[in-house]
């Protein structure tokens, strides 16, 4: 097998954005809804290839703005590369400018259109997203032998409200939205979040809501939903 032209994070970034569009290639399941604390998302994985990952977010315009809580990825390395709308982006405090947040180009397009930034599996990151809504590209590696799924999931922050994968999950009760990959899913999330405390890397205050307000409720609507099948 033909090795892969990139190695790192940074070299995936420069060969995706030159492929054409025909290169996508999306998982079957590409699609979901999240609602965090600071609104609803809407995500698709453009494409994935072994332990790199591309997806695009969409914050639908809102008459009182959005956002994302900060938070952090653990096992994620990413370059974000921002396409429309209105970003107001902070990593580790610091924040865009707002000229380019809120500006608009020559030819209509957003001035932060083809902005990029880095954010490591450390760095804490947020966003204010203004009444235009905002969209994005995620450019990932994922690290530590974890698989891609989604930076949603991959999420040291406030628990969300809801992620909904699939469109055939919209009309399904809330107990039939969980199976055994749930309980995997959640286990191995509470064994990262363990692991981090028992190495020092994260204090335990900062994960403990994430268990029992995320982790844990995972847990307890797969199992019930198990034992129904």
């Amino acid at each position: 097998m033909a090795r892969e032209p990139y190695g790192n994070v940074a070299e995936f970034a420069r060969w995706f954005l030159s492929q054409p569009i025909r290169s996508l290639r999306p998982p079957a399941d590409a699609s979901f809804t999240l609602v965090t604390t600071g609104g609803r998302v809407e995500g698709i994985t453009l494409f994935r290839r072994g332990q790199f990952q591309v997806e695009l977010f969409n914050n639908p315009p809102d008459p009182h703005g959005s956002g994302f809580p900060e938070h952090r990825h653990p096992n994620v390395d990413s370059i974000e590369f921002f396409l429309a709308g209105e970003i107001d982006f902070t990593i580790r405090g610091k924040a865009l400018p707002r000229d380019v947040v809120y500006g608009v180009a020559e030819d209509g397009a957003a001035r932060l259109c083809g902005t990029v930034r880095r954010v490591r599996p450390t760095d804490y990151h947020g966003a204010t997203v203004g009444t235009k809504g905002g969209v994005f590209m995620s450019i990932q590696q994922w690290l530590n032998g974890v698989p891609p799924s989604s930076v949603v999931l991959d999420w040291i922050g406030p628990p969300h409200v809801e992620v909904r994968r699939s469109s055939d999950w919209h009309d399904a009760p809330a107990e039939a939205r969980c199976d055994g990959g749930d309980v995997l899913q959640a286990l191995q999330s509470a064994a990262r979040l363990l692991g981090e405390i028992a190495a020092g890397t994260v204090a335990a205050s900062d994960v403990g809501p994430t268990i029992e307000l995320q982790v844990l409720p995972a847990i307890q609507r797969a199992t019930r939903a198990l034992a129904t099948t």
